[in-house]
């Protein structure tokens, strides 16, 4: 591999998988695929997990 492809791999977005993280009961409810900067740091995500969302709904629709 020479200098010009170790460059253009190096600037490349990488894959990486972010968890996600149910904001109620604070459990990992899904990984998710991103791309992101080479190098760049993840941090995770929050959403609401299927569990939740039943209990959520039915405190609404009551």
């Amino acid at each position: 591999m020479n200098s010009t492809e170790k460059i253009q791999r190096s600037t490349l977005p990488e894959i990486k998988v972010i968890p996600v993280i149910c904001s109620w009961c604070n459990t990992l409810c899904d990984l998710k695929k991103s791309e992101v900067s080479n190098g760049g740091k993840i941090t995770a995500s929050f959403g609401i997990c299927p569990k939740c969302e039943k209990k959520v709904k039915k405190k609404i629709c009551a």
